[in-house]
């Protein structure tokens, strides 16, 4: 009789082992799970009032990201929730910045201004560092289209540190200029 106890605990003691682990096992592989934020589909450009003023509605915007398809650059339109008091454009471009492996490391959004309907969209200097030829073409490519869901915004000017730059990565001088949105 004491040895079916003594097999019955172990037995359960291993159940409780298992589960530990397998509830273990779940944690893990949720949290490095990549969190979806919006759902890719196709979504017409529009207009969300002043893109550089907070937003005070539940709305949402469209970040255009580069996607390579058979050595052709698309772009896939997400959308992503707005929160009150986000500013549209600078939401748009911060999200489209953290979700584009193109941009070099250590790129961040210092901010973006629009001015007589050019959006002045301002990267900190690591924006310049070593990117590809196709790189640039796709950042370039997605600022425009991500930009261009406002109606209120006819161009886009890149600016360093706040300061107007020759070209991006070296590759073409189109950042260089005030570059037309792609709607």
């Amino acid at each position: 009789m004491k040895s079916v106890r003594f097999y019955l605990t172990v037995i359960w003691f291993g159940v409780l082992v298992l589960a530990l682990a397998l509830a273990i096992y779940v944690k893990i592989a949720y949290r490095n799970q990549a969190t979806p934020i919006g759902t890719a589909h196709e979504v017409p450009a529009q207009v969300l009032g002043e893109p550089t003023e907070p937003y005070s509605g539940s709305r949402t915007v469209i970040v255009s990201l580069p996607d390579w398809n058979k050595g052709q650059l698309t772009l896939r339109n997400v959308t992503f929730p707005l929160s009150p008091g986000d500013v549209p454009l600078n939401t748009a471009i911060a999200i489209l910045v953290r979700r584009t492996p193109q941009f070099p490391q250590g790129t961040k959004l210092l901010g973006a201004s629009l001015e007589n309907g050019v959006a002045k969209i301002d990267f900190n200097e690591a924006i310049q560092s070593g990117m590809s030829s196709d790189d640039e073409a796709a950042i370039l490519r997605s600022l425009r289209k991500t930009a261009g869901q406002f109606s209120n915004v006819e161009r886009i000017r890149i600016l360093v540190n706040g300061k107007p730059i020759d070209s991006l990565g070296g590759h073409s001088d189109e950042a260089g200029q005030m570059m037309p949105v792609e709607r």
